[in-house]
């Protein structure tokens, strides 16, 4: 699925480590470029830590995406899962690196982990 929408605010980074090696995630607000705009939260999840915090604020982004829900003790979760972005407008405060495709980390259908 693909969105084009304006980077409203990053939220803190978190990073940590697993059996299966690190893993850094992003989470980011923006807001849809419609009539009606919405506000969404956007998370950004791999073993790299990925370039998105280097886009400011007000830029134009297309972001490529995987909506997923998860059951968790009876309650529902959803999350908006980014694999790819691409700039379309707007600033970085770094220069171009080669990818801006992240690296997932494995199957994570099988966690046995909330999925907050």
């Amino acid at each position: 699925m693909e969105l084009k929408a304006k980077l409203v605010s990053h939220l803190q980074g978190k990073q940590g480590e697993t059996t299966k090696g690190k893993w850094f995630k992003d989470e980011v607000i923006f807001e849809t470029l419609e009539t009606y705009p919405k506000t969404v939260r956007v998370t950004f999840f791999g073993k790299e830590p990925n370039n998105i915090n280097d886009v400011a604020a007000g830029s134009e982004v297309k972001l490529f995406l995987n909506l997923e829900s998860r059951e968790y003790q009876g309650k529902w979760y959803d999350e908006i899962k980014a694999w790819k972005f691409e700039v379309l407008s707007g600033t970085t405060n770094a220069a171009p690196q080669k990818s801006n495709e992240l690296q997932p980390i494995g199957d994570q259908t099988d966690l046995n982990e909330p999925p907050f």
